[in-house]
């Protein structure tokens, strides 16, 4: 009778009454076996009233109680489109859970990037990581360009939480042609995780050949300069900044550097 009541409030667009009638019926009766069906009713009715967060809870309570994976995937969404912290939070948590237990097809791959997504606007990298390891591990459906994105997302989860050997490895996976984020990302983890400098300026000059275009194209070169000379490599980081130099003399602050590490040699200072 209350479910045929709350049918007939929501053909009504009495959406007050929907919220009302479901609410009482969800406070006396959780666990009725209709109770999911009674949530979608609530949560549409506070979707066609603007209130996506309740929608959002009420939908993520159906799944967490047995309702179709649809339903927590529609409060993920729901979440994501508030476009606030709290809500990516709790996109983030349920995403986790979800990524745990729907079965392995497109619908995980899905939810898991939109969960690790939510984790890095969230500040919740440790979930996100987590979400990472478990579309790997239960092996989701993706193409190669899906399977990079999800390994570039997996990257900025680990150097976020200090893992920058890991995310050098992710990064790199990461890879694609005329992505500049992805290479300048790898190079940043490369410097992190002290990479071998030769590793560094060899990564860096593919950057600054493959993006001409852009004005900051020297500073990895610049930042490869710095990190062989923190290796106490002098003779490469001044021949590094020499050729940054005849680009982009403000980089990394690289004609100081220069300067300095030219020691005593005054010639090779003001040449």
């Amino acid at each position: 009778v209350t479910l045929d009541l709350i049918k007939g409030y929501a053909a009504a667009a009495r959406h007050e009454d929907v919220i009302t009638t479901a609410r009482q019926f969800l406070d006396i009766f959780p666990e009725s076996p209709i109770s999911n069906e009674v949530r979608d009713h609530f949560a549409s009715a506070f979707e066609r009233t603007g209130r996506v967060t309740q929608a959002a809870e009420q939908r993520s309570l159906a799944w967490q109680n047995g309702a179709p994976s649809e339903q927590g995937i529609a409060a993920i969404l729901l979440w994501v489109s508030t476009d606030k912290v709290d809500s990516y939070a709790k996109a983030t948590e349920l995403a986790a859970l979800m990524a745990d237990k729907i079965t392995a097809d497109g619908r995980l791959t899905g939810v898991g990037l939109r969960g690790i997504e939510s984790a890095l606007r969230a500040e919740k990298f440790t979930e996100g990581l987590r979400i990472a390891k478990a579309l790997t591990s239960r092996n989701a459906p993706m193409d190669q360009d899906t399977g990079k994105r999800l390994a570039f997302l997996k990257g900025l989860c680990e150097t976020r939480l200090g893992q920058h050997g890991n995310a050098v490895a992710s990064f790199r996976k990461s890879l694609v042609h005329g992505s500049d984020d992805r290479q300048r990302s790898l190079i940043d983890a490369m410097v992190a995780a002290k990479s071998p400098p030769a590793d560094i300026e060899a990564e860096a000059r593919r950057y600054a050949d493959a993006f001409p275009q852009r004005e900051d194209r020297y500073d990895p070169l610049a930042l490869a300069a710095h990190a062989a000379a923190e290796a106490g490599n002098m003779g490469a980081a001044l021949r590094i900044a020499e050729d940054v130099m005849k680009h982009d003399a403000v980089s990394r602050d690289i004609a100081r550097a220069y300067v300095g590490w030219s020691g005593d040699d005054h010639n090779r200072a003001v040449s």
